[in-house]
């Protein structure tokens, strides 16, 4: 769930920066203010859907009711399979995080074929010192290219002074603006990203950018121009470097020729307003979901709606052993959850011996696996007894994910002392973390429709020596 609404924030800060460079900053020949605007919101567009600007935070209470995750649009996309730990816990292979390592492979594959295509070039080119470069003559048809303070060309004779001059420039320029360092972060990215369509197009508009930048040294822009014409006839270089072939000629001859006015260099300030826009829409918001409460019996937030009992009061006659007369003590029992969307909530002990309270049962389980496996570090430090944890009235929703518990303190009423407040806390807030995670569990299908059901009372466990012993329903 996470990760898909991280993809989500990204893809709109993205996208919306590369339609603001498009229409109002690409055209302009103000290459280093352009660079810095695409290098700064692609690593906004990293960083900001991470931000907290709402910091979030836990409550803690006799009784908390919390409503569980609800289900995105994007898991029902994925057939409600998004997480690895679905697919390992239906014994599926996990093809989704398969075929992105694929593509992260194959894109790392690419890279290090360059890496070695540019060492084969520099082990068995003619290497010579000119003009404080080192020359590698590759005796291969590319147009020429440079990495670090090395400049790469298929034989040095085949140029004239003034082109040796052109080239030398244009390389000098590439390693004076760092764009080395561009290179790198781009191809980490792509590797990450490989899927998403708007890198490789940042990679694309920032190879574009180097280029101008590279061709603003040409003193004689026809002579130059001509120049990149022939080298567009060769083939091209490794991706790790920097070659007189990167990027549409046709692009860089315009821009050869190119003025911008002092006053279009202020059109950034019309893009400015997009950084409190991204933080604002966009960054990670810990806050715990609003719920709309009707006195406590109605529970509404994004695409559920849970209706409690109300609490009511139950009178229980009990007989005095020493004057033996009846004498009634009265006990509150407190809301439980009802419906769920206007569906009634199914409960095992209403149902009896059968498919129901056995699927019932069975869910039960395996959220008790769950979160024994997943809280054993903290449980295991509490002293020898019997404690009651987790969720009570759990409700799995008619899609399978919890969709309302309720959370009481961990408790452990065969101790005659508390246990330790830090640990207990730190099980309790650790519990809602793992709650928001909790697996997918089998819908109750009755007569064909799909109904909400209850998992009932409380989890306890056994601890002996720090070891959980056996957990118990």
């Amino acid at each position: 769930m996470f990760m898909a609404q991280y993809l989500f924030n990204a893809t709109a800060i993205w996208l919306i920066s590369l339609l603001a460079f498009d229409l109002l900053l690409g055209r302009q020949a103000h290459h280093a203010r352009n660079r810095a605007y695409l290098l700064a919101t692609l690593l906004m567009g990293l960083a900001i859907p991470l931000v907290s600007i709402l910091p979030g935070h836990t409550e803690y209470a006799a009784l908390l009711q919390r409503p569980a995750r609800t289900v995105t649009a994007a898991r029902h996309a994925l057939g409600g399979n998004n997480s690895i730990m679905s697919a390992n816990e239906k014994g599926n292979i996990p093809w989704l995080l398969i075929t992105y390592l694929a593509g992260a492979a194959l894109m790392l594959a690419m890279l290090l074929a360059d890496v070695v295509k540019l060492a084969r070039y520099h082990r068995w080119g003619k290497k010579h010192r000119k003009d404080h470069h080192t020359i590698v003559e590759t005796g291969k048809p590319h147009a020429p290219f440079s990495f670090l303070q090395t400049i790469y060309v298929t034989n040095l004779q085949h140029y004239t002074p003034t082109e040796w001059q052109m080239i030398r420039d244009h390389e000098l320029q590439h390693g004076r603006c760092l764009h080395l360092a561009d290179l790198l972060l781009l191809h980490l990215l792509r590797i990450a990203f490989w899927f998403h369509p708007l890198v490789h197009v940042y990679n694309r508009r920032l190879l574009m950018v180097h280029e101008y930048q590279a061709d603003a040294v040409a003193a004689d822009t026809n002579t130059y121009g001509n120049f990149l014409i022939e080298q567009t006839l060769l083939h091209t270089a490794p991706s790790i470097t920097h070659s007189f072939h990167h990027s549409p000629i046709k692009n860089r001859l315009r821009m050869l020729t190119s003025t911008s006015s002092k006053a279009s260099r202020y059109r950034v300030l019309l893009v400015l307003p997009l950084i409190p826009l991204f933080i604002t829409c966009f960054a990670k918001n810990e806050k715990i979901r609003k719920m709309a409460s009707n006195g406590g019996i109605e529970f509404t937030y994004p695409g559920t709606k849970v209706v409690l009992t109300l609490a009511k009061t139950d009178t229980i006659l009990i007989i005095d052993p020493v004057t033996g007369a009846e004498v009634a003590h009265y006990t509150q029992v407190p809301p439980a959850p009802k419906t769920v969307n206007g569906l009634q909530i199914q409960y095992a002990d209403a149902q009896g011996p059968g498919a129901i309270g056995e699927l019932i049962d069975n869910s039960g389980e395996r959220l008790e696996e769950y979160l024994v496996t997943a809280l054993r570090p903290l449980l295991e430090k509490l002293e020898d007894g019997q404690y009651f944890f987790g969720p009570a009235n759990a409700v799995v929703g008619t899609d399978g994910y919890l969709v309302y518990y309720q959370l009481p303190c961990i408790s452990s009423p065969g101790l005659t002392q508390h246990a330790d407040p830090a640990v207990t806390m730190e099980i309790d807030k650790r519990t809602v973390g793992v709650m928001e995670n909790a697996p997918k569990l089998k819908p109750l299908k009755v007569n064909g429709k799909t109904y909400p059901y209850s998992l009932g009372g409380f989890l306890s466990v056994n601890i002996r020596e720090h070891k959980i012993i056996q957990p118990q329903h």
